[in-house]
């Protein structure tokens, strides 16, 4: 009898740190199983998942057949599935109430059914709770000709651009080669004022740096006691002083986070962020854990005043951040009243409205001014 062999690790959170091997996962532990589960059988839409991949063959060996779900799901499990044969399809159904079961169904990332038509063809799914309304159902991770990519890669002259190849070595390309002759030279012992050309200096034992190892602006090789002398160098205004202040026009990211711990996202007050950069609003994007509905609105005041209030609100007309029956929005080109924010200032997302979402996330993409 062949045996499978199966590589378990069970990764902490919450604090926990060390791996430990484990079959059963639980609340803060999340399972990742390498094992091959080999072939399932669809029957009546359903199949039984029991490792991180299986193939999937139609019911009685049917031209097409509908996958509407997969039992054997618990928090966080990975699951890719592919098809048996290209003479037979197995469609993905997303959200399918008709054959799926709670717990069992597919929610896919663009609300359509995914057609698996041939042996290359593959869907990554992670089982998730939170899903269908509390009972739990496998959200897409990936989708794609995967073998299709990987033989791609293998067959290209050269899949990996702009790195050095061994026919490139000490060629004209530029590019330096190592060898026994010519090594990273760490040795003070063995290092001299002005180093060679096959050697490349980086520093002593305990990180110490002889006189002669640093090149100047210029390329030079200069005592480690002129490079230390900044004297005449930026911060006393010389000539090539740079202005650190002038710097503007700079992209930032705001990221925020609304859980509702399992449950719907509730109305009110959700955040605060403090001692913003001067800056513009030029972008938002919406994501939720699933399909649903939410309206926020963005507060934005002085330190002195804060907390903002909604008399403070940056869009008094204009498009709020929201989700209409959708798991996912953007705009970028903002229509707010106001998209300026000052310098120090504090900024309050309030939540209008929720319907269903229980996790979001909302990314401004801001400017420095």
């Amino acid at each position: 009898m062949r045996r499978r062999r199966t590589l378990d690790y069970v990764t902490g959170v919450r604090g926990v740190t060390s791996p430990l091997a484990q079959n059963t996962p639980t609340a803060d532990r999340l399972r990742v199983g390498l094992e091959v589960g080999g072939e399932l059988t669809i029957a009546s839409g359903l199949v039984n998942v029991s490792a991180l991949w299986h193939t999937v063959d139609t019911e009685s060996d049917a031209a097409s057949d509908n996958l509407a779900g997969a039992y054997g799901g618990s928090e966080g499990q990975l699951v890719f599935l592919n098809p048996e044969a290209d003479a037979r399809t197995v469609v993905v159904m997303h959200n399918d109430v008709a054959e799926g079961v709670d717990g069992t169904r597919f929610f896919l990332s663009d609300d359509a059914d995914l057609t698996l038509d041939d042996v290359d063809d593959g869907i990554l799914l992670m089982w998730r709770s939170a899903l269908d309304s509390g009972n739990g159902g496998w959200q897409e991770v990936a989708r794609g000709n995967m073998a299709g990519l990987l033989a791609a890669h293998v067959a290209a002259a050269d899949p990996h651009t702009g790195y050095q190849k061994e026919s490139e070595k000490d060629a004209a390309s530029g590019y330096a080669g190592l060898s026994a002759a010519s090594t990273v030279n760490f040795n003070p012992a063995s290092a001299t004022v002005t180093p060679a050309a096959a050697k490349i200096p980086i520093s002593g034992v305990g990180g110490t740096l002889a006189a002669g190892w640093i090149p100047d602006l210029s390329g030079t090789y200069v005592p480690l006691a002129t490079f230390n002398d900044h004297s005449g160098r930026h911060e006393d205004g010389g000539a090539d002083e740079i202005s650190l202040t002038g710097l503007v026009g700079e992209l930032r990211y705001l990221v925020f986070h609304i859980d509702g711990g399992g449950s719907a996202i509730t109305t009110g007050v959700k955040v605060h962020i403090p001692d913003l950069p001067a800056c513009t609003v030029e972008a938002w994007t919406l994501v939720a854990d699933q399909s649903g509905s939410i309206v926020i609105d963005v507060w934005n005041d002085t330190y002195a005043n804060t907390p903002p209030t909604v008399a403070d609100t940056m869009i008094s007309t204009g498009t709020k951040p929201t989700l209409s029956s959708a798991q996912k929005n953007q705009d970028t080109s903002v229509d707010w009243a106001d998209t300026t924010i000052a310098a120090g200032s504090t900024l309050t997302l309030n939540v209008d409205s929720a319907t269903t979402v229980t996790f979001v996330t909302l990314t401004l993409r801001l400017r420095t001014t």
